[in-house]
């Protein structure tokens, strides 16, 4: 049979295969016809499964997490999972650790010993052999895991999918008892036939293992609560708060008002803002969604949800993203008004970039009268106003149009909320033409009285075309 699949890797690398795929026929061949291990070009999950592993073996904290400790490997036959494992165990023995590799079938033990080099911190043996797991007709006593697996800092069993339910239940008594709590890591297919004696526990176990804690739904939510600040944390069986996404926050503020999930909004905890948002809202509750959750489902014992008042003291930074969704150029401190503001989304006229809009709409109520507009941070909203009085169309009257977000009190900016929108984000790093801004010229609600033929008045604009490339 491996004659047979070596032929065919053979004529296949010997076609028009190039690059990447070449590299991985080329594999799969040697694999075949020299079974030893074998220099590969990894995918990005068996890199993965590889740090994974790495990361596992070198956190020798005893009250570490399930997630640092349980490493799920699903994938189907000839996806590279065995030999992952194998490069795995090496890579861990290399650094020190002692590496337990079980199979539940005498000829996937004997693959592996032809796969590994002999190494004194690898011990390759059958399931039933580590765990000394007899037949249940033989056993004169309760079942007790032998006290040798106290010496390994890595189990890894393979083709976990041919486990039956008697010898998984024994197994993870074993693993849960061990006093310096090892790595483990199973792969398994989870599409092969199961055998006679499984009802699907060890599928249970890699799901639960595998999965992303990825979210927390909220139901029956009383119309008393509608209004108020649900705050919402994850714990471990011990120790302190669960980090809910990458920045590190452990608290969710979500405002729930039961009308839609427009108007869900997340607000900042702490120091740290949390990165997620909300889904399935309806009047009665909804789903809070960890988009970076950084842990699995196994490694959550509680929720705590705890209601108070709506804060309206929320603060944010140059950059965060504001309550309607665009980029916040300018806190209280900077305008002295006690405002912040915001930019709006670079697509809040359904398209890619800002839209190319005329300032006024050509009549002649609209460009040729001078407005007592103001340049100032703080007139831009007066501004507008002034100009949609007169003017049915143009860029103000777009912006004074708009509802995003939940909000509808958008306005076009004077030129120095212009210019404090290109200071600030130019400096802070934060311009760019795939974010907010276009390289281009920007209308300001400024207008100035320029005498000069029929040009009178004028309106002031911002260059934008040194700050967003």
């Amino acid at each position: 049979m491996h004659r047979l699949e070596a032929v065919r890797l053979f004529t296949e690398f010997a076609s028009t295969h190039t690059g990447p795929e070449r590299d991985l026929l080329q594999q799969q061949w040697n694999m075949h016809v020299n079974p030893a291990l074998q220099n590969r070009v990894w995918s990005d999950e068996q890199k993965q499964i590889l740090q994974l592993i790495e990361d596992g073996i070198e956190n020798t904290d005893p009250d570490r997490l399930d997630a640092a400790r349980w490493l799920g490997i699903k994938g189907r036959p000839g996806s590279g999972k065995s030999e992952a494992m194998a490069h795995g165990a090496v890579q861990a023995a290399a650094k020190g650790a002692a590496v337990l590799l079980l199979c539940p079938t005498g000829a996937l033990l004997c693959s592996y010993r032809e796969k590994i080099p002999d190494n004194d911190r690898i011990d390759i043996e059958t399931l039933h052999s580590a765990f000394v797991i007899r037949r249940e007709a033989d056993e004169v006593v309760q079942y007790a895991p032998p006290t040798r697996l106290r010496r390994y800092d890595l189990i890894m069993i393979d083709e976990a999918s041919q486990i039956e339910d008697s010898v998984f239940m024994k197994m993870i008594v074993a693993v849960r008892e061990l006093p310096q709590r090892p790595m483990v890591c199973i792969a398994a297919d989870l599409k092969q036939l199961r055998p006679v004696g499984s009802g699907g526990m060890m599928a249970t176990l890699l799901a639960k293992i595998s999965t992303t804690f990825a979210g927390i739904g909220l139901t029956d939510i009383s119309s008393n609560c509608l209004g108020t600040d649900f705050l919402i944390s994850a714990y471990p069986d011990t120790g302190s708060a669960l980090e809910l996404d990458s920045g590190g926050a452990t608290v969710a503020r979500i405002t729930f008002d039961g009308a839609s999930t427009d108007t869900v909004t997340s607000g900042k905890t702490g120091t740290s803002y949390f990165d997620g948002g909300i889904a399935d809202a309806t009047s009665t509750g909804f789903t809070l969604v960890l988009a970076s959750s950084p842990n699995r489902a196994t490694d959550v014992y509680k929720i705590t949800l705890e209601t108070q008042a709506h804060d309206t003291t929320v603060s944010y930074a140059i950059g965060d993203t504001g309550p309607a969704g665009g980029m916040i150029f300018m806190t209280p401190e900077e305008s002295g008004d006690g405002n912040y503001y915001e930019v709006a989304p670079k697509t809040w006229y359904d398209g890619s970039y800002d839209p190319a809009i005329e300032w006024g709409d050509g009549s002649t109520g609209c460009t040729t009268t001078l407005l007592n507009t103001g340049t100032a941070i703080g007139t831009g909203q007066a501004n507008t106003d002034l100009i949609t009085a007169v003017c049915s169309g143009g860029a103000a009257f777009e912006a004074a149009s708009l509802t995003l977000g939940g909000y509808s009190d958008w306005f076009l900016p004077s030129i120095e909320e212009l210019n404090a929108l290109y200071q600030n984000i130019t400096s802070a790093g934060l311009a760019s033409n795939e974010t907010e801004l276009s390289n281009d010229y920007y209308w300001s609600s400024s207008e100035i009285d320029w005498t000069f033929g029929d040009y009178s008045p004028a309106t002031v604009v911002q260059d934008f075309f040194s700050c967003c490339s």
